[in-house]
């Protein structure tokens, strides 16, 4: 079932971004960003208490399109090491890649559409005083709505490209155990569990569940202005981004960022 419900969201998807009108003008472009971030993690299975942390982060983007349709695929990862005090250090890592497709409300400069998002948030204690070699990882993939406004603002005798992105899953496929060690639920019952890990990716996978927007989100906020130059209309800018991950459970993970980043757009 959940195997059929992933399929037929990314085929929609995958659709609606393959069919184009000919008189629309297309567009193909890549867009490299990094920055710093600051974040704010609370995860139950190590602390009761948050910690906020600054870090970096870094995102590729591929776009393509024409005047009514928008396509973004989009690699992110970021990295930091934070430290509470007297307890540990730890090193979270959050890579994801997503997909999203918009298309143009007529008369207008809003953009809706939907996003596929698939991801991970590793947190690992420096620390040896821990055992069984901990890890909090929560893995998703999501599917959810999402939306855009764009216009092209003059100011004296500069023009300057404004948008605003949001993103907000109402369904996801969450793995996340209430332990914290590399093993799921699934894999510790008796006569599966062994020393050698076998088969381990395949039980940590299956020990997904499907959680809906009160058991899980990952909602994304982003604002951004940038600058064209050259023939093609290349950009350049800044951008600000706000991410909120909740996850809930027996062990529930909370965990913020607020990322500013600059970023250079090529055009093809």
């Amino acid at each position: 079932m959940t195997k059929n419900i992933i399929t037929i969201c990314w085929s929609l998807l995958c659709v609606l971004g393959t069919i184009y009108a000919q008189t629309d003008n297309r567009f193909k472009r890549l867009t490299s960003e990094t920055g710093l971030h600051l974040q704010t993690t609370l995860d139950r299975r190590f602390t009761a208490n948050a910690v906020a942390h600054l870090g970096f982060q870094t995102r590729t983007g591929f776009e393509f399109g024409s005047d009514r349709r928008f396509n973004r695929i989009e690699l992110a990862f970021s990295v930091n090491f934070s430290k509470v005090k007297g307890i540990t250090k730890y090193a979270n890592l959050n890579p994801t890649i997503s997909y999203t497709h918009l298309r143009k409300l007529e008369q207008s400069n809003f953009w809706l559409g939907g996003q596929l998002d698939q991801g991970s948030l590793l947190i690992l204690p420096a620390s040896t005083d821990f055992e069984n070699n901990p890890i909090s990882y929560t893995l998703w993939l999501s599917v959810g709505v999402a939306a855009r406004w764009q216009r092209q603002l003059q100011l004296k005798q500069q023009r300057v490209n404004v948008a605003i992105n949001a993103s907000l899953p109402f369904l996801g496929y969450v793995v996340r155990p209430a332990h914290a060690h590399p093993y799921p639920e699934n894999y510790l019952v008796d006569g599966i569990f062994d020393f050698e890990r076998t088969n381990l990716g395949r039980y940590l996978i299956t020990s997904g569940r499907i959680r809906p927007l009160n058991q899980f989100t990952q909602t994304k906020i982003k604002t951004i202005a940038g600058v064209p130059f050259g023939k093609k209309g290349h950009e350049i800018g800044a951008s600000y981004q706000w991410e909120l991950l909740w996850g809930g459970g027996r062990k529930k993970v909370w965990h913020a960022q607020q990322q500013l980043s600059v970023f250079l757009q090529i055009n093809f």
